[in-house]
């Protein structure tokens, strides 16, 4: 049958919708009421359930007052509904809580349910020994991990109600997944206890509080560790302990940064990461110099002798050398710069602290680096770069760029994607003219500009640098989107 009122599919036998509440008897039991019209005097007929009337004459309303029998009637027309339809929907939820009971005897008994109790257990357990392990990510991955699982557990005893009958299963399938995270994160956290004995450099530094080190390097050399599980307390702490150590010759000192020298040249270099929890650890001892013997290298031929008879040739070839002196004091290294300003490398030089830069007539390149901590003096000397009388490229990346005004280059890379090269005989005046031509041609997008540097992009993506090396040297790049 088909309620006529909301056209939903019922019991052929029903007497009301038990959907909407509607009458739907097939030989419903009415009662015709006869009127008369006040207004016109015509005759007017309803139903019995019908409590005002208007009339089809004239339109006026009649209030239909009913007598006895016909109000007891109505009363008791709808309280039959009443109950009949209260009576119907009782028995469908005693029906829906039994299948509710009977799915949850089920899931019960059921492996899902058992192996939703063991996961939520150890999930609880687990996330418990990684917190206390300081392994924060994997507590955090099982602690979600036992509160799917239980959810999942409530959902299949109908503790928890829901439309898709299988939800359950799929909360299920997720809190296992999330077991993968956790594990991985663990993995990731668990490093190896360092025993303070198997290291080189043991007797350079105070021993940390804590062991648990991801290690880089451990040599008679060097030492470079993480720490991890370490306060930002205990980080303060160990920083004092290294200067008690001796470690006074500080060059920096920060919030979460260290870096001295102790009188025989070790060098510690500290940091921490506060939101990791870690220290990094590093020592470098000294350089085991040996007679330099100057006079037996090329460089001797462009720069003077450094008052020291120790020290070490760190490379040594055709277009550069590097060397470390030893034991310079603080005066002998002012005075061995201005012996090498003496000699002419005055050109585009360049004081900063401790660090001095400067060319000669001849191109050469002089860097001078003074440590004071450890008494070395680093000297690079870099020959003069040669280049070749040669146009500018006309063709392939190079070309989206206008040609500089000095056709001697020395070309470095050159590729479908990218062109870089040194330009010799451009002035600064000229290096910022040619900068401009660069904006012009295109490149005027994420423009950067920093010292003698300068960097910027066209709308194709395609980027450009441009720097001035000094001793009117400029280098340009520019790579390809």
């Amino acid at each position: 049958m088909v309620c006529p009122a909301c056209k939903k599919q019922i019991q052929d036998d029903s007497v009301f919708c038990t959907y909407c509440g509607a009458d739907v008897d097939d030989e419903p039991s009415v009662k015709k009421i006869s009127l008369i019209c006040s207004s016109c005097g015509g005759t007017l007929s309803t139903d019995d359930e019908s409590t005002v009337l208007v009339c089809p004459y004239c339109g006026a309303k009649e209030l239909i007052v009913d007598d006895a029998a016909v109000a007891i009637e109505r009363i008791r027309s709808s309280a039959h509904r009443d109950i009949e339809l209260e009576r119907i929907r009782s028995a469908e939820r005693i029906a829906a809580k039994q299948e509710r009971h009977a799915q949850a005897a089920v899931f019960r008994k059921s492996a899902a349910s058992i192996l939703l109790i063991l996961l939520l257990i150890a999930a609880v357990v687990i996330a418990c020994i990684m917190f206390v392990n300081s392994h924060v990510a994997a507590g955090i991955f099982s602690l979600l991990t036992a509160i799917l699982a239980g959810t999942a557990w409530c959902m299949g005893m109908q503790l928890i109600r829901i439309k898709h009958t299988n939800l359950h299963l799929l909360t299920a399938i997720v809190a296992a997944v999330m077991m993968i995270p956790a594990f991985v994160s663990c993995a990731a956290d668990s490093l190896p206890t360092l025993s303070w004995d198997v290291v080189f450099l043991r007797e350079m530094l105070p021993e940390p509080a804590s062991m648990r080190c991801k290690v880089y390097s451990n040599n008679d050399s060097e030492l470079f560790i993480d720490v991890h599980g370490y306060s930002e307390d205990e980080y303060y702490r160990y920083i004092n302990a290294c200067k008690e150590m001796g470690y006074e010759a500080i060059t920096d000192e920060y919030a979460y940064s260290f870096h001295a020298f102790n009188a025989d040249g070790y060098e510690a270099d500290i940091g921490y990461d506060r939101h990791r929890r870690v220290m990094n650890l590093r020592i470098e001892a000294p350089v085991k110099l040996l007679p330099l013997n100057w006079n037996e290298h090329r460089i001797s031929e462009t720069l003077p002798v450094p008052r020291s008879e120790q020290g070490e040739f760190i490379s040594e070839h055709s277009k550069r050398t590097d060397v470390i002196a030893g034991g310079i004091t603080q005066t002998q290294f002012t005075d061995y710069r201005k012996q090498c300003e003496e000699l002419g490398f005055i050109i585009d030089a360049v004081r900063d602290g401790d660090r001095y830069t400067a060319f000669n007539e001849e191109g050469y390149k002089l860097e001078l680096i003074y440590t004071a901590g450890s008494r070395e003096l680093e000297i690079i000397l870099e020959d003069p770069m040669e280049f070749t009388e040669m146009s500018w490229p006309d063709y392939g990346i190079g070309a989206l760029l206008p040609a500089p005004p000095s056709e001697r280059i020395c070309p470095e890379s050159s590729s479908d994607w990218i062109y870089s090269a040194y330009v010799d005989g451009i002035s600064k005046e000229q290096y910022s003219s040619y900068i401009e031509e660069c904006i012009a041609a295109g490149f005027d997008r994420d423009i950067g500009r920093y010292g003698n540097s300068f960097w910027a992009e066209n709308r194709s993506g395609d980027s450009i640098s441009i720097e001035y090396k000094g001793n009117n040297i400029i280098y340009i790049s520019i790579y390809g989107d």
